[in-house]
Parts: C-alpha cells; structure tokens; sequence
C-alpha cells in the first residue's frame, strides 16, 4: 500500500522504479571499477535560473543547451506510444509522466549493449545512441527551474547492492549527463527500502512516500523522480470557485469544487470529437484540457497514439472567448511499466539482457518497472510529480466561443519547453 501525502496546495509529481536482478549471484567477473566504497555519490545539479531576474542569463543557457528537434521528436513519439497504452489500461485516473520513464530508460539504455541495446534504443526512438546522453543532459538543463514560484526539479538515483560492481564509463554518464547519486547498499537489509522511500518523499517534497520492498536477489534499483510546481498566469478569483456536480463514465455523479474563468480574447482548438484550450504557467508551461464532445466517451480521444497527439497538439486554431469551469481535483495513481513494454514488443531488457556496458555481473535482468504519479491543481496553480522506478501583452479580436466545462471525463497534459512532463485522464474529481 502506497502512502501519499500532499503538502502543497497544486501539484504535479512522478516517481519510475526500475528494478535489476540477477538469476546468477555467483562467479561474477571483475569489473573496471568497484561501487564506490563511500555509501552515498551525490551528484551537482545545474544552476537554477530565473528567467525573471536575469533573462540574459537564462536565454544564454537556452542557447548553449540547445537539443536538435530530432531528439525531441524521438521523445515525442515515445510519449504518446507508451501514454495511449496507459490511458487505455487504466482503471480510474492516471497520472502519468512520460519524461520521467524516457530518462529512466535511457540512463539504463546506456548500460546496454548488442540487441538489448538495439531493442530499447528503437523503443526510446534514438537514432544514435552516442548522442542520446549527451542530449538528455542538455534537455535537462534546460527544463530544471527551483525558484520561490516555479519548480521543475528530475531526480535520479542508483541504489546498487554491495555485491555488485559497476563500470566507470556507466557512472560517470550517470553523474555527469542524468545528474543521478550512487547509493552502495544491502538489499538483504529490510531498511535499504526505507532509506530508498525517504529519498523519493525528500525529491517529490512528500507528494509520493512508497513502501518500497528489497529483496537479496535483487542487484540494482534505477528510480527517476519528477517534481513540478507551477502558477497560473492568470490565478483563478477564489470567491468564484463554485460547487457542482461533476458527471462520471457509469452515469452517476459526484460534487466537486470547480474553479470558474471567462476569457474575452483566448485561443482554443476544435477538432473531430473534441475541444481543447490551454492555461498558461509562469515558467513557460502550459496546461491543456482536452473535453470530449457531448456524448463522446473520454476513451475516444487516444485509441490509437496518432490520434492522441491530435488532441493535444492539434485542432483548428481559434482566438475568442473561452469559458472555463476546471474541477479542483487530486489524483494519486500507481502503473505497471513492464506489462504495457511487454505489450509493445520490448522483452530482452526483461530476461537475460546485455548489460556488459553497465556491469561484469552476468545474468542480470529487469524485474520490474513501475511508476507512481501525483497531480493537484487549484486556483493558485498546478503541482504533480512522478517517481518511476526500474527494480533494476496585446490580444487579437473574439472570432467565437468555446466552454470548457470539464464537468465529465477529460484529457489533460502538462508541457514545457515543447515536452510532455505529465499525460492524464480525470474520470472522478
């Protein structure tokens, strides 16, 4: 049972746990470097940067960070591959983080070698694995913020048993391009998993605390952590916010608080089946609500990833007034990442992989990947986080109206600097 927490009053945060086991534990060979014998490597994060106070200074970062649309659109098809999938298995709600999985992936991609490689480089929709770190950092830097009102902090840490050992080149590409720490522990010790539980509450600031479980066989945790806070650009009037009934999948209802704005002058999206407009975020995001059309089953908007990106990147462009009534609304929900890569064809990282690039360690194997996700949203912003882990200004004239009322299931997703940090469906406020 996963204990979650929320400190803040909006929210957005994400959590991968990947899980690496060994079916031999014996008669290893040796490999370039040990695990360092210091229980904890942590690493140095880049220099926050308000684009407020020093534009100059944060456009200069931009510029020397700049990463090739190749490589964004590589994450963009990743994204909706792998969201559609999750929408479609989901129970009730999802929050998912499609950056916090991409860079779980690969940081441990760059561990793999021969077909394992092949394999997972494909599934990620990297063309040349030799630039793909190298470009991950770059993405980094440019999306890491912690300032007083915007946050956008990735976390990402290795929790590798003192019977393994670790090759030089894998750290240091860990360290220097995922800016992930190096814990040296004891999986056969029942508090390694309490130690590796407080460090994932400590990067999503208490959104997420996980019961996380070791077991002896096990040879490395993997986890990537997404913690994102954001206000809107223009808050919404609290005395407005209003109760009212919010219209679930089965027919029945549920009241809720729903937070209440009208736009004279705002762009919106009309497509087949759908309506969609967007709020904008201090620190260059924007959060899009995607509403089927009456009668429409919210499932409609991602049978097939290409039409899951229509929803989200598409539609005809409008510029009149846009009517919002947004549910205040959190979500905690866990996904089961092996089952859906499983599903889409990924299986060698899953039996015995090529994981000579990582380790000397033979018969290694990734046992599971999970991902836990947060979202909270109210008048005064959005907060969500995600914690994977592989076990292993002028305004143009009104030309129409669009009404945003979510009060039944919809589509959302959170984006910056032209990536999808977070994917979600709202079905019960």
């Amino acid at each position: 049972m996963k204990k979650r927490t929320c400190n803040k009053t909006a929210a957005l945060c994400g959590l991968i746990l990947l899980a690496i086991s060994s079916a031999v534990l014996g008669g290893c060979g040796k490999s370039e470097i040990l695990a360092p014998d210091a229980k904890t490597v942590l690493p140095s994060y880049p220099e926050s940067i308000d684009q407020e106070k020093d534009w100059d200074k944060w456009r200069k970062n931009q510029d020397e960070n700049e990463v090739p649309q190749s490589f964004i659109e590589s994450q963009s098809g990743f994204t909706f591959t792998t969201a559609r999938e999750l929408l479609a298995g989901r129970e009730e709600n999802l929050v998912y983080s499609p950056a916090s999985l991409y860079y779980a992936l690969s940081l441990a991609a760059s561990g793999t070698r021969g077909e394992t490689a092949g394999e997972l480089y494909r599934f990620l929709g990297v063309e040349d694995p030799d630039s793909a770190a190298e470009y991950a950092g770059r993405l980094y830097r440019i999306l890491y913020c912690d300032s007083s009102i915007s946050q956008m902090r990735m976390a990402t840490s290795l929790w590798v048993d003192q019977s393994m050992s670790l090759k030089e080149e894998f750290t240091k590409t860990a360290a220097a391009r995922y800016y992930a720490s190096l814990h040296t522990v004891d999986f056969s010790d029942e508090k390694t998993g309490k130690e590796m539980g407080k460090w994932v509450k400590e990067n999503t600031k208490g959104t997420i605390v996980p019961e996380i479980r070791v077991e002896a066989q096990q040879l490395m945790h993997l986890m990537n952590t997404v913690y994102f806070y954001d206000e809107w650009i223009d808050r919404f009037n609290q005395s407005a916010t209003k109760k009212g009934d919010f219209h679930l999948a089965d027919g029945t209802t549920a009241e809720t608080d729903f937070m209440n704005a009208t736009y004279g002058s705002h762009n919106y999206r009309n497509g087949d089946g759908f309506v969609s407009s967007s709020l904008g975020l201090k620190e260059n995001g924007s959060m899009v609500f995607v509403l089927p059309d009456e009668g429409v089953p919210v499932d409609r908007l991602f049978e097939t990833p290409d039409r899951l990106k229509e929803v989200l990147e598409g539609g005809e462009s409008h510029m009149g007034e846009v009517v919002f009534q947004v549910p205040k609304f959190t979500a905690d929900t866990h996904s089961d990442i092996r089952e859906v890569m499983i599903k889409l064809g990924i299986t060698g990282i899953f039996e015995d992989g090529d994981f000579s690039g990582m380790t000397d360690n033979k018969g290694i194997y990734i046992s599971s990947i999970t991902q836990d996700g947060h979202i909270a949203i109210d008048e005064k912003g959005v907060e969500a986080s995600a914690f994977t882990d592989i076990t292993y200004a002028g305004a143009a004239l009104p030309e129409g109206r669009a009404d945003l009322i979510l009060d039944r299931p919809f589509l959302y997703g959170i984006e910056k600097n032209g990536v999808w940090l977070f994917i979600g469906v709202c079905d019960n406020p």
